[in-house]
């Protein structure tokens, strides 16, 4: 999505409703640029969320997470996976949120256990806990560990994306739930993506999903 499109995006829908708003492509095309241009956009009304995962040196990291910084963006999304020097450096140079991915919700399980030798729920539980070690106080994981997180974690921020509507595509996403069940386990913040910017009318897309929300955890369980 470009500059106009996210503004007629949070006209649709009311920046007063949205936590941030979360830039990746946007930025690798447009640079520091993107930070003021959304918030010109949003009208000063949102935060703005640098979704770069950056995993590397920590010279780089502490490079890349100052440049964010200095850009105006509020928060800036690493990889826990980067190491426990590179995250201390993106924290150390970074904006105010530092947010750590342990595992993307586009992973599945058994990719997941090819890769690090470790289920979903066991790596994410390891990769929050080096984070959290080095003074993260922001991590994204999927709706299917949260509740774990929270237990082990119950003052850190959890962001958890991959939240799908019923009956909703995919999209290439692996370890889904619904929008309540994430708050319902123990998320801070949902991650809404193509639920809403691919509907044809976002504002009644993301006024639906709110409303269902309220009323399932309004129900209970």
């Amino acid at each position: 999505m470009d500059i106009l499109e996210i503004e007629m995006l949070l006209r649709q829908i009311g920046s007063r409703s949205v936590y941030a708003v979360k830039v990746h492509d946007l930025w690798d095309r447009s640079g520091m640029r993107t930070v003021s241009d959304l918030q010109r956009a949003a009208y000063g009304r949102v935060r703005v969320w640098a979704d770069l995962k950056l995993s590397d040196t920590p010279q780089t990291m502490a490079f890349r997470a100052k440049v964010v910084r200095e850009a105006g963006a509020n928060m800036l999304t690493i990889h826990a996976n980067a190491g426990a020097d590179s995250i201390k450096a993106a924290l150390d140079n970074g904006p105010a949120e530092v947010i750590a991915v342990t595992v993307l919700t586009s992973i599945a399980p058994r990719a997941c256990e090819e890769m690090y030798g470790r289920s979903p729920t066991e790596q994410v539980k390891y990769l929050a806990g080096l984070a959290v070690e080095q003074g993260v106080r922001s991590l994204v994981c999927s709706g299917q560990e949260v509740e774990m997180l929270r237990k082990e974690h119950p003052d850190v921020c959890l962001n958890v994306p991959g939240v799908r509507m019923p009956g909703s595509e995919m999209r290439g996403q692996q370890r889904v739930v619904t929008p309540w069940d994430a708050f319902k386990l123990g998320a801070t913040r949902i991650v809404l993506g193509s639920d809403v910017t691919k509907a044809q009318n976002a504002g009644a897309a993301f006024a639906q999903i709110m409303n269902d929300t309220k009323a399932q955890l309004a129900a209970g369980d």
